[in-house]
């Protein structure tokens, strides 16, 4: 069940990026925005989850500004 829960949220981040390609945000805001506008009982650890997947397909990347952590989508 929470494989599917995670394929669900991978799906919401890939659109919210596919209309937004220059989006970069932390855990918190893609789980309250990118996600949570659709679902908002979404978790963080779920949101992660579902983030993890998507920087080992290459379509996310992860980096660290000003102590903070942000994800975008990856560049080609």
């Amino acid at each position: 069940m929470e494989d599917k829960l995670i394929q669900e949220v991978v799906q919401s981040i890939k659109t919210y990026l596919s209309r937004r390609p220059d989006s970069a945000d932390t855990l918190e805001g893609i789980t309250r925005w990118w996600v949570g506008g659709s679902s908002p009982d979404v978790s963080p650890a779920l949101v992660e989850a579902a983030l993890e997947v998507l920087i080992q397909e290459g379509i996310v990347s992860r980096t660290s500004v000003g102590g903070r952590v942000l994800y975008r989508g990856a560049r080609s």
